[in-house]
């Protein structure tokens, strides 16, 4: 099993508004621990009313749950996207909200843009103008004051802006998942160590950024990487609103972006994660006992080979694929048997 763990949090004020082996009966551990990945999120704060975002906050956290394990080999492909999007469309739904109507091709989209989409569709859910477009200027400090530093970024030229206010998250496998942890898991309770039981003024500080009412002037940056010390993977955005002698020069714009299906499209994830083959440990159990299990965990019983054996008689000794994966529903599992000693 392989868990994501809810998004820590750090950050600072600023001042300024602105084909794997099997397992065998040797290789299987005393205990089976899943395997957590550490997050981070960080944050500048733009102190203002609550009158300045739009919406509510949601009523509790709703972190990211169990993940295919193509997310491993392939985290940008569409079957890990996607799972990302089923718990984005998990969270709107326990507030009463739709799913996202995302462009049918969003899997394929830079990561960028697939935060550009899922900011303007939660800004118009909510009542509030859609981001215009990004610019290639905040999409570079998105990336080199941002992803390469493993921290918030900053607009290199503030000539015009009003307002700003980035954001970063680090170790998720893909875009939508750290989209996930900042619009509908950085509530009391979450990683967020400025959200804390004596001061909620900094909880959902993410989420605020998101439905900020900035203005009159909108633009967007984001940026998607490794970082340049540790090489960890890592996301950021950066949004600005200026006065009427900003004039940004839109790369990619929300209009193109409705076009491909942004707002209208229906766009189906597929199945729950939990309703995937969780590859059960089988080793050690007899076959009848083995076949329950595989059952029970969404998966089907594949060749079964019997084999002379040093060990007990009738005991499952091999098992391929092995124990922990997340995988299509209805994998076959290839068991090896014991017949015992010759």
């Amino acid at each position: 099993m392989r868990a994501l763990a809810a998004a820590t949090t750090r950050g600072r004020d600023s001042p300024w508004g602105p084909s794997e082996p099997g397992c065998t009966l040797e290789r299987v551990p005393r205990a089976i621990r899943p395997l957590v990945i550490a997050s981070a999120v960080a944050l500048v704060f733009v102190a203002g009313a609550s009158a300045d975002w739009a919406g509510k906050d949601p009523p509790k956290n709703t972190p990211l749950g169990r993940l295919p394990s193509s997310c491993n080999a392939a985290p940008t492909g569409k079957q890990c996207i996607d799972a990302g999007v089923y718990y984005l469309d998990r969270a709107r739904a326990k507030v009463g909200l739709p799913p996202y109507a995302l462009p049918a091709n969003f899997p394929s989209l830079p990561p960028p843009r697939q935060l550009f989409v899922l900011v303007n569709l939660d800004r118009v859910q909510y009542g509030l103008p859609p981001i215009p477009g990004m610019t290639a200027a905040l999409n570079h400090d998105a990336l080199v004051n941002g992803v390469w530093r493993a921290d918030d970024p900053h607009p290199s030229n503030t000539t015009g802006l009003n307002t700003w206010w980035p954001g970063w998250a680090g170790a998720f496998y893909n875009a939508p998942m750290a989209y996930e942890a900042w619009v509908w898991d950085d509530g009391l309770g979450s990683k967020n160590p400025r959200c804390t039981p004596t001061d909620h003024s900094r909880c959902w500080g993410h989420r605020h950024s998101v439905l900020w009412k900035y203005g009159p002037v909108l633009a967007m940056g984001a940026a998607a990487g490794r970082d340049s010390r540790h090489h960890h993977r890592g996301y950021t955005y950066l949004f600005v609103g200026g006065n009427a002698s900003y004039t940004p020069a839109y790369t990619y714009t929300w209009k193109q972006a409705v076009t491909d299906g942004a707002g209208t499209n229906t766009y189906d994830p597929g199945p729950p994660p939990s309703s995937m083959c969780h590859v059960p440990v089988l080793i050690g159990m007899k076959l009848p006992g083995a076949t329950r299990a595989i059952e029970k965990a969404h998966c089907t019983v594949g060749e079964v080979v019997r084999k002379h054996t040093h060990y007990v008689p009738e005991i499952v000794i091999r098992q391929h694929p092995a124990w922990g994966k997340t995988l299509a529903t209805g994998t076959p599992i290839r068991l090896t048997v014991s017949l015992g000693p010759r």
